[in-house]
């Protein structure tokens, strides 16, 4: 509410600081918002803006890992990545309470190139390839048991796609089929159990990450079909089961990393295409 006429004249120099405080309607505005009417500034804060980024514990050996991250109970899971079959069928937890990593037990297939995410509790691993084969089955592992299970398959090959929880379900977008870029979107529910075909995304490709924001999902960079990568974002409506087109980034990202927070999206890294230009800026939508 506005300030009453009363404490408004207190402020404004009819009385003391000191008199208008306890009386109460007082706002707090972020760092550039202006009072809307009937306010006035009095003290102005900055926001501390020296973050940096520490280094945690390494993993126990080096691979591209991309999409095959998820986060459950507090720990992150890196699934898969591209290296040995070791490698590729293994998975490292990390908590970040403790600072450690540990080994847990390893997929029943090879995949590099996996979409992973957190679902009923459990880390699913979609697609992938391996051993010069691309992948259309999935498995979830469940931290009560600790053993991987086979999950419903996916209804052609895919790797390089990316996969987000929303609302009680698992949506995958894009990937690559062995041969050709995809445009598909597929949505995982416990009620049908089975992946089921939703409106296509606006462009074939791979290499983007989805965020949930404001109850929709953002697919952001990657690679297009026959343009490379992209700096391009579209927003996917579950509800409607449409599309719609968000501001471009300031750079190409293919493989970016993103994460969102009630205030906007974080997009960086990645790197472009045909320059081969790999980027160490972050940017805010």
């Amino acid at each position: 509410a506005k300030l009453s006429p009363a404490l408004s004249d207190l402020i404004d120099g009819n009385g003391s600081l000191e008199q208008a405080l306890p009386a109460g309607s007082v706002i707090a505005r972020k760092p550039g918002e202006v009072p809307p009417p009937g306010y006035t500034l009095f003290q102005r804060n900055e926001y501390n803006a020296s973050l940096v980024w520490e280094e945690k514990a390494p993993i126990s050996s080096t691979r591209r890992v991309y999409n095959g991250m998820a986060v459950l109970n507090g720990e992150i899971y890196l699934v898969g990545g591209n290296g040995s079959e070791e490698i590729e069928k293994g998975v490292q937890k990390y908590n970040p309470i403790t600072n450690t990593w540990s080994t847990i037990a390893s997929m029943n297939e090879r995949r590099k190139l996996v979409a992973a995410v957190a679902f009923n509790g459990k880390i699913f691993a979609i697609g992938g390839s391996g051993g010069g084969v691309t992948n259309a089955s999935t498995e979830f592992y469940d931290p009560a048991t600790q053993l991987w299970t086979y999950g419903p398959a996916l209804p052609l090959p895919t790797s390089g796609a990316s996969a987000i929880s929303h609302n009680g379900k698992v949506y995958l977008m894009g990937g690559y089929n062995g041969s050709s870029y995809l445009n598909q979107v597929l949505e995982l529910s416990s009620e049908t159990g089975q992946w089921i075909s939703k409106t296509s995304m606006p462009n074939s490709g791979d290499g983007h990450k989805l965020v949930n924001f404001q109850n929709k999902i953002w697919a952001i960079g990657g690679i297009v079909a026959g343009t490379g990568s992209s700096a391009k974002a579209e927003i996917y409506d579950p509800v409607l089961d449409s599309w719609s087109a968000a501001p471009n980034m300031t750079k190409q990202r293919h493989w970016p990393v993103a994460w969102s927070t009630p205030e906007g999206i974080f997009v960086g890294s990645g790197f472009t295409t045909g320059n081969s230009t790999i980027h160490q800026s972050l940017e805010f939508f």
